[in-house]
């Protein structure tokens, strides 16, 4: 047996890439062994197998060598990896010298595109003028020891396209694909399965990139090949067999149907054909796919298409847009391609982030957003993306015209669409966070659209990928992806129906939160409100936007402001809905209705009690006589509610007690309901304060209890919360401590205040973490703190958890940072206008504590600026600057 050659490649010389076939080992060892003693660098790898992909070992060595020895045999000629690795060779424009070492001659194409003098026949010389001969042609480029300059090999004429792609037709020089790992095993088992799937996906997701990438690793997989056929040039159905020969190499007889043609050349091959942007002519498509496949065993198909083929047998690939990390890593690495020094760190890492939120994780869009990053930076391309279309062009020269920015390749697809279908398009617009089908039937509808045009304009649309269908627990939502959005709302105006649209979907919201109050109030469970209300948050607030922006109408959005109140407040989101309160109330009018006015007043009420105390009660009263003007009994125990609760927390007892006998009284002619509850909890309350825990604690019990009878967890949660961290003798640490933990174990983030519950019940156990101080509790507090700090946006949630951070601190020995975290709870104290019972202790020991340590003047100066921070500034004040 020959003994093998090590390849004698040194990295800073030219080298001769040697292709052969591993059958002819025997013969070609002996070759590569006197021109290495003959002073060349040789390059080869012996271990190739037939039925692997080409590695990127080899994919460099060809990028990276001066010229290639092709040794010409049987076994290299009919060689997959032979043909390709002198086809790259030969596109790339290097010197090829070929040895024939029997009479095996290459394919007629492939001999045509080198110069006789790159052909050498070992056979028409002897031994030493054949080495010579050999010597002479491969000096031109690689022979590392010094000698004179010789004439440089002229590079072969271009070839045409079939010779070089001799059995694929796919592009070689392709960036790094990332962050599509698992698309890519799932495409490939899918091909196992099926002979047509089908990618489909929003325009710019990277539908054809992936495809090719497909191709591309299963070269190896068919005898007869891997083609690419583009047909996004093509305009007419009946070019689109013309178009698949001409790719595939393939000469259509004259006199025959084109179709008929080709399914007849392709009824023996095995190969796969890559079918790419099949939607502008997808019925010509389908109907080739479907007879090729039909006539042939062995030809598989792998489409992109934003509509499905709609063949029998077709499997579909719904791909996706990069998720977070991915889509980041995709930004920088484009980024590093225009400006190799650009890297992502803590300045810019916030905006790369938001700037691949707003990019849906869209491929395209993200590489012409890193390309305008060198020059714009991060931050200057995120401020640019509301004119993200004339931000995001410049896409690559070699990319299809509609690719070449993001506002060709939405006009790409919005060009296919039919009338009725584009106008609903442009109408989904107006929806922020998504949309059911009936918000869809009714917003986009017209008359001359009525809801059934619409559902079928909308399952068109998703069909085209141009809207996402996303299906939970038996629920779809639908949805504009925002840069597809934004290209909606273009439309819209272009069209001139902004207005009309908008106001049908303030409209629309003001409708649906109709019986919003009723099931908040009565037994309808906390995931029957959360799967029905939360999805519509964004809309919501896009409609009160509107209804007190320039164009909109106040009127409006006082009834929405009303009807969402309670909305707002189950998820804790009062900051977000308090200025529109304000709103609303500067535009009350002689002219808004009756009903509104009483619903707004006692939903002001109730949001300045559950969110700005210090205002609750200056209109707790309005709220109460017109819920008593009203003669609606549900509405009175509601504001009556609303001012027992007001009175309690600012320490009214009387007036507190007052209100609570009347909200009980009514509520006890009721069945059982969330109102009831909340009735006997403001008693229960009362009970407390006036004479004693022991008789309160069972009524609390009981009121859980009920709750969680049908369903109500969230308020249950809350009660609870208020029960371990107020009745609970707070000394009793060994008790209160696993209660709270066990709290917030019990919450779920679909229940109602559940956000206020962790929010609260993380304050009060970090409370008492520090007020016991055993080994451990500090840590713990500190770990608390940092997953719940943000939990609640309540102004008296985080006065108790400064309060508590100050107390860590001074029992830590730093009073500075304890009188700098007092002053900033002094000033929150400030804000929410009162203060629990169990703050106000608080407030008062750290006082006294900071006084046995520090001078009063210091006290003061140390608050002063502590007054000053922000959250975040506090937070790592209050852990030891983490």
């Amino acid at each position: 047996m020959a003994e093998r050659p090590e390849p004698s490649y040194v990295g800073d010389q030219p080298f001769v890439f040697v292709s052969y076939g591993h059958a002819d080992s025997e013969l070609v060892f002996p070759e590569m062994r006197w021109l290495q003693e003959a002073g060349f660098n040789l390059w080869h790898d012996d271990g190739i197998h037939v039925g692997s992909v080409w590695r990127k070992a080899i994919a460099d060595a060809l990028t990276a060598a001066a010229g290639m020895l092709f040794v010409a045999t049987k076994s290299s000629v009919e060689s997959d990896h032979c043909l390709k690795e002198l086809s790259f060779v030969l596109d790339e424009g290097k010197p090829v010298f070929v040895v024939q070492l029997d009479d095996t001659k290459l394919p007629g194409l492939l001999r045509l595109s080198l110069a006789d003098r790159q052909m050498l026949n070992r056979a028409e010389f002897d031994e030493k003028a054949y080495r010579a001969k050999l010597v002479q042609a491969l000096s031109t480029v690689a022979k590392p020891a010094p000698r004179a300059p010789a004439e440089k090999a002229s590079s072969p004429a271009a070839p045409p396209a079939a010779a070089i792609r001799y059995t694929n037709n796919l592009p070689k020089r392709l960036g790094a694909l990332i962050g599509r790992e698992s698309e890519m095993g799932e495409l490939v088992g899918l091909l196992e399965r099926a002979d047509l799937v089908t990618i489909t996906g929003t325009g710019g997701v990277g539908k054809t990139r992936i495809a090719i990438e497909v191709g591309l690793s299963q070269l190896d997989a068919y005898e007869d090949g891997v083609w690419l056929v583009e047909l996004a040039p093509v305009s007419e159905p009946e070019q689109v067999p013309v178009a698949i020969a001409r790719a595939m190499n393939i000469e259509l007889p004259g006199g025959q149907d084109p179709q008929e043609a080709l399914v007849d050349r392709l009824r023996a091959r095995e190969c796969l054909v890559l079918l790419d942007n099949c939607e502008h002519v997808i019925d010509a498509v389908a109907g080739l796919a479907g007879a090729v496949l039909d006539a042939s065993d062995s030809v598989k198909m792998l489409a992109s298409s934003q509509e499905l083929l709609g063949v029998e047998g077709e499997r579909v690939f719904r791909l996706r847009s990069l998720g977070e990390a991915d889509a980041a890593e995709l930004f920088v690495e484009r980024a590093q391609a225009v400006e190799a020094t650009f890297k992502a760190d803590a300045r810019n890492r916030d905006a790369i982030a938001a700037i691949c939120h707003r990019l849906d994780g869209i491929p395209l869009a993200l590489e012409m957003a890193a390309a305008r990053a060198p020059a714009l930076g991060c931050e200057g391309v995120l401020q640019r993306l509301d004119d993200r279309f004339r931000v995001l062009t410049g896409g690559r020269r070699t990319a299809l015209p509609r690719q070449r920015t993001l506002l060709a390749t939405l006009d790409w697809s919005h060009g296919l669409l039919n009338e009725i279908d584009a106008a609903v398009f442009r109408r989904l617009g107006v929806f922020t966070g998504g949309f059911t089908l009936e918000a869809a039937s009714e917003v986009a509808a017209d008359d001359r659209i009525d809801e059934f045009a619409v559902m079928d304009a909308l399952s068109s649309l998703v069909a085209k990928s141009l809207v996402v269908a996303e299906t939970e627990n038996d629920r779809t939502r639908y949805r504009l992806l925002e840069t597809t959005r934004a290209y909606a709302l273009e439309k819209l105006d272009a069209a001139g129906e902004t207005l009309a649209v908008q106001r049908g979907h303030a409209e629309w919201v003001n409708r649906f939160l109709e019986p919003f109050s009723a099931e908040m109030w009565g037994v309808a469970t906390d995931d029957e409100i959360a799967a029905r209300y939360y999805p519509e948050l964004d809309n919501i607030e896009r409609a009160i936007d509107w209804a007190f922006g320039p164009t909109g109408e106040p009127d409006l959005g006082i009834a929405i402001v009303a009807a969402s109140g309670w909305l707002w407040g189950i998820r804790s989101l009062y900051p977000t809905y308090l200025p529109w309160v304000g709103a609303a109330t500067g535009r009350l009018s002689a002219t808004t209705p009756q009903a509104v006015r009483t619903a707004f007043l006692i939903a002001r009420a109730s949001a300045f009690m559950m969110g700005n105390q210090g205002h609750a009660l200056e209109v707790i009263d309005e709220g109460v006589q017109a819920a008593r003007a009203s003669g609606d009994r549900h509405a009175l125990i509601e504001a009556l509610d609303a001012a027992g609760y007001t009175f309690l927390i600012h320490g009214r007892l009387d007036e507190t007690k007052t209100v609570s006998d009347e909200s009980l009284a009514l509520a006890a002619e009721l069945p059982l309901s969330r109102l009831v509850t909340q009735a006997r909890h403001l008693a229960a309350w009362v009970i407390w304060q006036t004479v004693g825990e022991q008789p309160a604690a069972p009524l609390f019990g009981r009121i859980v209890m009920d709750l969680r009878s049908f369903g109500a967890d969230g308020l249950a949660n809350w009660f609870l919360v208020n029960a371990v961290t107020d009745i609970v003798p707070r000394s009793d640490h060994d008790i209160a401590i696993p209660n709270l933990r066990d709290v917030l174990a019990r919450i779920r983030p679909s229940e109602m205040f559940s956000t206020l519950s962790v929010g609260v019940t993380a304050q009060f156990l970090l409370l008492l973490l520090a007020e016991r101080a055993a080994p451990g509790d500090f840590d713990e507090g500190i770990q608390v703190a940092r997953a719940h700090r943000k939990a609640s946006g309540l102004n008296g949630a985080a006065y108790i958890n400064n309060l508590a951070m100050a107390l860590i601190a001074i029992k830590s020995d730093r009073a500075d940072d304890a009188a700098k975290l007092f002053g900033l709870a002094e000033r929150q104290r400030a804000a929410v206008g009162s203060e629990l019972p169990i703050s106000r202790e608080l407030f008062n020991d750290l006082r006294s504590r900071l006084r046995e340590g520090l001078p009063e003047a210091e006290i003061a100066a140390l608050m002063a600026e502590g007054a000053s921070l922000t959250a975040d500034e506090a937070f790592r004040l209050a852990t030891g600057g983490e």
